[in-house]
Formats: C-alpha cells, structure tokens, sequence
C-alpha cells in the first residue's frame, strides 16, 4: 500500500456494522481509535442511507465519516453495503426490497424464496453499480487531494446461504447450459497454476474443455445431505464438498461485482477488495457458508470473473489462523486481513510473515479497556502491538517480500527459514528458544538475540556459535546451521555473524 507516495502499513480495527452511521456515536470515539494507536479504520457505507429514493443522493453518512477520521488524523477504507452483506440481502433500498419482479431474489431447490438477492437480476447489478459509482464519485470529489480513503471493499461477504446455489429459473437455465468458453479457456491457459482443490475438481472429470458445469466439474449437492456429526466436523471442513456448486455461484457473482467495481473505478480509481465467510468447523459445507464468496478453493474463477477486483481478502476467525493465510497467498494474491478476532500474536504473525497491508479486528471501538478518568484509553494487547509495529513500520515496510523478514513459530522446531541469500536451520534446546536475527548482510548483526528474550536470570547461558561468513566475502546462498541452545540462565548472546 503506498499513500501520498509513500509505503503504509495499516494498523486497522473495523466498526461495528452501524456505528459509523451515526455521527453523534463516533464523535469521541474517532480519537480515542488514534490513542489505541491505530492508524486506520474500517467503516460502513449502505446504499439505503445513500440512495434512499432511486436516482437522489444524500451522502451526509460519508462525510461525516470522512470529516470525523480525518480530523483525529485517522485513515479509512470503506465497506460498500451494497446488494449483499454476510451472504444476505438487507441493506438495499426500500425500492429494491419491494419489487421482486424487477429485482429477482434467489430460490433453493425446493422453490422457497431466500432473503438474498440473485446475481440473475441484471436490474439489480445495474442499480448497485450506478449507486456505488455515485459514492466513488462523491469520495473523489471530497478526498481526492486529502487520501483519508484508502481502499473501498465492495460487497459484504457474498454468496449464497441456505443451499448450495440459486435455484431461480435463469440460474438452473445456465446450471444445465454449457460452461462459458471464456471460462474454459482461461482455465486452459492457467491449468498448471489453478488452485488444487480446483483442479482436483476438474481432474476427476478428465479435465474436459467442454459440457455443462457437472459434466466438468461433477455433480452438485444431492437433494438429501444427512448432517455432519460434530465429531466428524475437524475434517469436514477441509473437504470440498459439491465443488461444482461453489464453482458456478462463483462464476456468477464475481461477474456481478466485477460490474459495480467498474462504476465505482470509472468514479475513483483506488484499490479495491472482496472479504470472503471462510469454510469453518462450524459451516463447513457450501451453503453453511455463503457459496460462492471468494474462497480459496475458488480464487480462479474469481480473479477471472472479476478482475477490477485488487485483493480476495480472508475474515479470518478460523482456528488454523497461518493456514489460511497460506492458502489466501496462492499465486500473488496480496495479502489483507478486513475482519479477525483482536489476537495480538496474529497481527505479528500477519505482518511480519505473511506481509500483510493491515489487519483489522472487528468492533474495535468496543476492544480494550475503558478509557482513564482523564479520558486515555489504556494500553491493550492490539494497542501495545500496534505501537510496536508503527514504529517498526519503517523496517518491515522496506524488507516485506523480499525474504529479509522472517518470525519464529513457538513450535518445537527445528525450522528452516530463508533469510535474503541464507537458508537458518534452527533448533531449540531445553532451556530457552533462539531470538530472531537482525540483519546487515548477513543473516544476523550479532547472531540473534540468543535465547528467549534474554532468559531467565541465573548461570550464564552458553554462548552461540559464530553466525556463517555473510557480507564479508561470505558465499550468497550458503546454509547456516544453529546449534541447540542450552539457555540454563541469562541467554547468552550469540556469536558475531557476518
């Protein structure tokens, strides 16, 4: 992320869902947002608020969300509620909600009428569109030279719940009709890339280059599922369940949003991301969770369908937190966290591993404890850390993706990490574990920070050896190898590396 020509690194909270909406409630929490040490926030814009009436504008919400960030020095990216926020249909325009002839909701199989609007209204897509390119037009012309918006997530969460697809009578039509033979060929052209579960999709069915979706794709959700065990529920939601669902919800939803983001780009060019509802233990099949929302498993068919889109961002609540992000990294995907819990070792994690632009907990103006009696908030875990990485910004800006950043797990170990033109095996005695290494040239200043933070006090801990011949002379790509560390006392400081 760069502003004003300048690397940024977001420190980021995101609102709760209204919250923003009222500008009497975030007047004083604007500034207690900045003591907490966040540098930016993540808030909401609904199309009902803003197009109450089809055609007329009102957009006193935005500016006061822009006026009211600005003036405590903070930075915004903005949620656009538009036709969908968690997989449903709640923030559109009374005018919307009330014609369903021109505004066609989704069906499940057995014709029941779901509260979400269906990708297969092109009315719709047009009105959200033509809204949302109202709002970048507007944001451009009131921040364009100030840059307080950052970045615009368009949609909330899309994809459909309570079945595995939209069972309307134009999505069976196109269910049942040939795959696109754009789509055919640009996963042709990227076959070797694709992501696995999506490939192992299209494998199982001899890689077919033409047919109807479960002709290549295999066959969707039966009309019976009998329900997962609990027990059974830590694996099933690694597995892919009806693939060619997901598949084709995919398909058409990225083409939907793909046409908002062109209006709201031909308004105000600036980036612009989808959050995906993860698969989890709790919702582990395609309509448990929202199907069709960018999910790892269907990155492909998202980048292809909507390519004004920037970032496929994960709400990352999920117990195999690195995980995910491992799988969100796939193919240059950059890496953006817009929804988590306030776990203070993740944004570590996310930064300074995964190299992410920002991480946002959600409800952040009701994290931490509450404010002094003369008004500070105190110090939190997130705060703490936040203020350690604003002032690490600098560093982690300069060395993010270029392999000359790396973060200790608190396994077991050993680990094997790269770091610049070395490869560190690291082991771990019984006393202590080995600091991570600073850097100039080689792999480590001063051979680590020698044991755990320093270690506990008592008899001094046995010096490390000397790190491998690094900026003088040393040979780029050698391997350094640590031996483990006996830390019985004080850590002992590491040997003087190259």
């Amino acid at each position: 992320m760069v502003v004003d020509g300048k690397p940024f690194l977001m420190t980021s909270g995101e609102l709760h869902n209204s919250s923003s909406t009222s500008r009497a409630y975030m007047e004083p929490i604007w500034p207690t947002l900045a003591q907490r040490n966040l540098n930016t926030v993540l808030a909401t814009v609904v199309w009902e608020q803003i197009e109450p009436q089809e055609g007329r504008f009102d957009f006193t919400t935005v500016d006061d969300t822009i006026q009211g960030a600005r003036k405590s020095g903070l930075r915004l990216v903005i949620l656009w509620f538009g036709s969908w926020k968690n997989g449903e249909s709640s923030y559109q325009p009374a005018w919307v909600k009330a014609d369903p002839q021109r505004f066609p909701w989704v069906k499940d199989r057995t014709g029941k009428t779901l509260n979400i609007i269906s990708t297969f209204g092109d009315a719709t897509r047009d009105a959200d569109a033509r809204a949302f390119g109202a709002l970048m037009s507007h944001i451009r012309q009131v921040d364009g030279a100030q840059h307080t918006v950052l970045m615009i997530q368009v949609e909330n969460e899309v994809g459909v719940l309570g079945d595995s697809r939209d069972h309307c009578p134009a999505a069976n039509a196109a269910f049942t009709g040939q795959v696109p033979q754009d789509l055919m060929s640009y996963l042709i052209q990227h076959k070797d890339i694709l992501a696995p579960e999506l490939r192992a999709a299209w494998s199982s069915n001899d890689f077919k280059i033409a047919g109807t979706w479960e002709e290549v794709f295999g066959k969707g959700r039966p009309d019976s599922v009998p329900p997962i065990p609990a027990s059974e529920r830590d694996s099933a939601w690694h597995q892919a369940w009806w693939p060619v669902d997901e598949i084709f919800m995919a398909w058409r939803y990225s083409a939907y949003v793909n046409k908002v983001a062109a209006a709201g780009k031909a308004g105000y060019d600036i980036p612009m991301y989808c959050n995906t509802w993860l698969q989890e233990p709790q919702n582990p099949q395609p309509g448990n969770f929202p199907s069709g929302c960018p999910e790892p498993e269907v990155h492909d068919i998202s980048r292809f369908g909507a390519t004004g889109i920037d970032i496929l961002a994960p709400d990352n609540y999920v117990p195999l937190f690195a995980e995910t992000l491992e799988r969100f990294s796939r193919n240059g995907n950059p890496m953006f966290i817009p929804e988590t819990s306030a776990n203070a070792s993740n944004a570590l994690l996310a930064y300074l591993k995964f190299n992410t632009i920002g991480f946002s907990p959600f409800g952040i103006e009701g994290r931490g404890a509450a404010p002094t009696a003369e008004g500070t908030p105190p110090q939190d875990a997130l705060s703490a850390t936040y203020a350690i990485l604003n002032y690490m910004a600098p560093v982690i800006l300069d060395n993010q993706g270029k392999h000359t950043i790396v973060m200790l797990d608190a396994g077991p170990g050993p680990q094997t990490l790269k770091l610049g033109d070395y490869t560190l095996t690291i082991t771990y005695g019984a006393g202590g574990t080995v600091g991570a290494g600073g850097g100039e040239r080689g792999a480590a200043r001063r051979g680590g920070a020698g044991g755990a933070a320093g270690g506990a006090r008592g008899g001094r801990g046995g010096r490390g050896g000397r790190g491998g011949a690094g900026g003088e002379g040393g040979a780029g790509g050698a391997t350094m190898d640590l031996p483990s560390m006996r830390l019985s006392g004080q850590g002992g400081a590491g040997g003087e590396g190259g």
